[in-house]
């Protein structure tokens, strides 16, 4: 993430998909009774960076600034999601058991498995391509899986969903769907007009996310690029390319699922959708909006 504007228009869809590692598919479990549901308990997993000096302490060729937003960002992300989910559906349990941030965001307690028991998992700072950096040190794909509970992860941060989906693979280990950006990603605030004492910030991108995947009902992809596409780019002038990897195939009961439809009223609710090159792939959907930084 790094703070400037640019401006310009141009879309563009990409899709990949092949193989890498997998496991196997296993046991046909029972049927359960309702394969889509509304969640009854929501659960965040959120680890958030803003000071990066212990990071530069240990690299310091490394250069990575202190971030102003990625907090602020986390924060708008649980709370948005949480008024949306509890005003639609006022008996869902919602809670934030992993709540971490600048120094408590190490490589031991990002990589735990710990967050397999949270719904939605979000990491906020500084990212590379592939990769996620952290107070003291930086994560790949081969440092953490995402499954167990977990459905939606959110990458607030440059490039991470930079690679093709195949080579991504070894995120998915149960996780439907996660969400970030194929380019630079920026962070801002700007004055809402000359004589307005509110702000657009960049962090708002989650307000309608949240307003877009859960109010609205809209499919998780389809939010997610209303939000970035009115918040970054109409509002803030930000030029960046949203992308999403996600698990397209069949289940264990050999039903056809496509993640970047999912709605939140309809959550998948059978075994966790763990890659596996036989049945299922992970397919990445980008666009670029104006002329993104690499």
């Amino acid at each position: 993430m790094r703070s400037r504007h640019l401006v310009g228009a141009v879309l563009l869809l990409a899709l990949e998909s092949s193989a890498w590692i997998y496991n196997t598919i296993g046991l046909v479990l029972p049927f359960p009774p309702n394969l889509f549901v509304t969640p009854s308990t929501i659960s965040f997993a959120t680890y958030a960076v803003n000071d990066y000096s212990n990071y530069r302490a240990r690299y310091p060729q490394a250069g990575a600034s202190d971030l102003n937003r990625s907090i602020a960002a986390k924060n708008v992300f649980v709370n948005s999601l949480r008024n949306a989910i509890l005003a639609k559906y006022p008996l869902t349990q919602v809670s934030h058991p992993i709540n971490l941030e600048n120094g408590g965001v190490t490589y031991w307690n990002y990589t735990s498995k710990n967050s397999d028991n949270s719904d939605f998992v979000m990491f906020a700072g500084h990212g590379d391509v592939g990769k996620v950096v952290l107070s003291d040190t930086w994560a790949s794909k081969y440092d953490k899986s995402f499954g167990g509970k977990t459905k939606w992860v959110m990458m607030n941060s440059c490039l991470t969903l930079k690679p093709d989906g195949p080579s991504m693979s070894p995120w998915f280990n149960g996780v439907h769907a996660v969400l970030g950006f194929h380019s630079i990603e920026w962070e801002s605030i700007k004055r809402r007009c000359f004589l307005c004492s509110g702000h657009y910030r960049s962090e708002d991108k989650y307000e309608y996310f949240a307003k877009a995947f859960v109010t609205e009902d809209k499919p998780i992809w389809d939010a997610y690029l209303t939000a970035i596409f009115f918040t970054d780019w109409v509002n803030l002038d930000l030029d960046e390319a949203p992308a999403m990897m996600f698990i397209y195939g069949r289940d264990r009961y050999n039903f056809l699922n496509d993640f970047s439809k999912e709605k939140y009223s309809s959550t998948y609710n059978g075994p966790p959708p763990v890659y596996d090159p036989l049945n299922n792939q992970v397919v990445k959907y980008y666009i670029e909006y104006g002329t993104p930084s690499y």
